[in-house]
């Protein structure tokens, strides 16, 4: 019997591999960034979808306008009723006069606006991430 026959036989204990351990914290890393590629991924919006969402923010944007102009007395009652008024076709408008670009991506998607009212056209666009609107540039106030 040689040396290390007999320590092992012994009850010696067998030589620690060289090769280190991975740290546990590298590998939940690794889990917790694979899950938020997943949930970008699968909450990426279609084009179709990206389009909506985008519209309705400007919706949202036109409606909270008219509504102050609603509540002012600057306007009178004759500005009142047109604000009223505004308030039901908002979302037509918003159809008829806004142009959505959106390019696809796997993990969000890049949205480029232009609303043309009365001679002028006035710009947005930004990022939907996780089916969030998040605009990065925008002249679009009305």
């Amino acid at each position: 019997m040689n040396n290390t026959d007999m320590e092992t036989s012994m009850g010696a204990s067998a030589p620690k591999s060289s090769r280190p351990r991975r740290k546990w914290w590298k590998v939940a890393l690794l889990v917790v960034l694979a899950a938020i590629v997943l949930l970008a991924v699968r909450k990426n919006p279609s084009e179709r979808e990206a389009k909506a969402l985008v519209k309705e923010s400007l919706v949202e944007i036109v409606e909270n306008k008219l509504r102050q102009e609603m509540d002012g007395d600057r306007y009178g009652l004759l500005g009142q009723m047109g604000a009223a008024l505004g308030l039901i076709v908002a979302p037509e408008l918003v159809d008829n006069f806004v142009d959505v670009k959106v390019t696809d991506f796997l993990l969000f998607s890049t949205f480029d606006a232009s609303v043309s009212l009365a001679g002028q056209t006035r710009n947005g666009g930004g990022l939907i991430v996780f089916g969030r609107l998040i605009p990065l540039y925008s002249d679009i106030d009305f």
